[in-house]
């Protein structure tokens, strides 16, 4: 499988559960390294949604407005969610900060991460994109229900 040679963004995302990695890309990029994520493809396509803009009509709350996002370009998705050990070892490089008290410890290689905060992902991004050479950001509220597809509707 090749990827592209210069990601445009790749992201990370505080998901239920864990961190999430998401990609848009360009063609051409080298394969993944043994010790990097697996990436999976979502094609290109549109998606309708409700924006997160919160709007008062004489004062009382209305429904945001619904609008639609066209992605000409495929987006390149962690297939799995980043592992409590990965997590650790951003802490460990000192670019994450340390989970709560209660989570400390859980450095499973297969658990999901859980209890980070949006700044935590982005810290883990940024310390990830370092990590690999590419470069990785959260998404866009549009990206991700562009990526969670039917089951965002």
């Amino acid at each position: 499988m090749r990827m592209p040679k210069t990601l445009s963004a790749i992201t990370c995302r505080a998901a239920v559960g864990g961190l999430l990695a998401v990609g848009l890309g360009v063609a051409g990029w080298p394969a993944l390294a043994a010790a990097e994520a697996e990436l999976v493809t979502i094609a290109p396509g549109a998606v309708e949604y409700y924006t997160t803009a919160e709007g008062l009509v004489n004062g009382m709350p209305v429904a945001p407005a619904r609008t639609t996002a066209k992605f000409d370009q495929p987006l390149h998705v962690m297939k799995r969610l980043v592992s409590q050990a990965e997590y650790a070892e951003c802490v460990a490089a000192q670019a994450c900060r340390p989970l709560h008290k209660d989570h400390r410890a859980d450095v499973s290689p297969d658990m999901p991460v859980v209890g980070v905060s949006w700044d935590d992902a982005t810290a883990y991004a940024r310390w990830y994109s370092e990590r690999t050479g590419r470069q990785f950001r959260l998404p866009t509220y549009a990206e991700w229900a562009h990526l969670a597809g039917e089951a965002f509707k």
